[in-house]
């Protein structure tokens, strides 16, 4: 579908006076409120969660999310992007190499004091049907894994947490209720009586996956080459901003923001303020300049 800049730029006009801004001023705006919904969907799945986005590099992909991707980790803070080589199919790429996974579970309310083991028996019963599964669809022993876990609460809670049942005694299966609580929550009531839910094993097939393509990065690599330049609304005015074809980049060459780079499944947008760096698998990583 090939942009029609000025109907764009009709269909903006009214809104526009309305509003008593320029039409540059209200598309920048539009894409702001977008950015501040995906953003605010990150943080639910980071720091809502007890994570720290400054610890994680965020993976853009998709058709739209190369051209978000800068934006959105500036506003929570991660500090790098990484854009794939081939954005729009990752899913199915992911898709294709992922293991194979079952979970498997049984309501078993079960105080955490005195004793666990009667868990032990609910733990092989579910292990013992995951190896019927897999093996039936084709993978082999020594390619499977089995994770044991536990979901768990407070006595009187109405959700649980999954922890990893490494261990059945009582104190450590406990502590590690109270270390997942508290990452999720921010504290532990680690006085109070703790009870299991449901008993889970996770049955995970290894999939063999074909190597992706790599070429070594070259020390000092030539620039790349812009295909051609365009002017680009970035931060209230108006650049020149070149535009480089995505196959034609190679391992180890960096671009400077404000850049575009435009492939057949997606268009991947470098802000002013950031460079990006082509790796040996191909993909850009893209950090705010002062970072390198």
């Amino acid at each position: 579908m090939r942009l029609d800049p000025e109907r764009s730029r009709t269909a903006l006009q009214p809104l526009a006076a309305r509003l008593g801004l320029s039409w540059e001023r209200l598309s920048e705006g539009v894409v702001q409120v977008a950015n501040v919904q995906m953003a605010r969907a990150l943080r639910r799945v980071s720091v809502e969660r007890g994570h720290d986005p400054r610890r994680f590099c965020l993976a853009a992909f998709g058709g739209g999310g190369p051209l978000h991707a800068c934006d959105l980790a500036e506003e929570v803070g991660i500090p790098t992007v990484l854009i794939p080589r081939y954005p729009g199919i990752l899913s199915a790429l992911g898709m294709l190499l992922s293991d194979l996974r079952k979970e498997y579970s049984r309501t078993l309310m079960q105080p955490v004091a005195g004793s666990l083991s009667r868990l032990e028996a609910v733990f092989q019963e579910l292990e013992g049907r995951a190896r019927h599964d897999l093996q039936a669809e084709g993978v082999i022993p020594e390619l499977l894994v089995l994770e044991r876990r536990l979901e768990t609460r407070y006595r009187g809670q109405s959700y649980e947490l999954s922890i990893p049942a490494a261990s059945l005694e009582p104190e450590a299966v406990r502590a590690a209720f109270h270390e997942a609580h508290r990452q999720r929550f921010g504290y532990a009531s680690e006085g109070a009586a703790c009870e299991v839910v449901n008993v889970q094993v996770r049955a995970i097939g290894r999939i063999e996956a074909p190597p992706l393509p790599f070429q070594q990065p070259e020390a000092a690599p030539a620039p790349p080459r812009p295909a051609f330049r365009q002017p680009v609304l970035a931060e209230g005015a108006w650049r020149d901003c070149p535009v480089y074809e995505r196959e034609g980049l190679t391992p180890g060459q960096a671009l400077a923001g404000p850049a575009l780079l435009t492939q057949e499944d997606t268009t991947t947008w470098i802000p002013p303020g950031w460079a990006g760096r082509v790796d040996g698998w191909y993909n850009v990583l893209v950090t705010p300049a002062a970072e390198g």
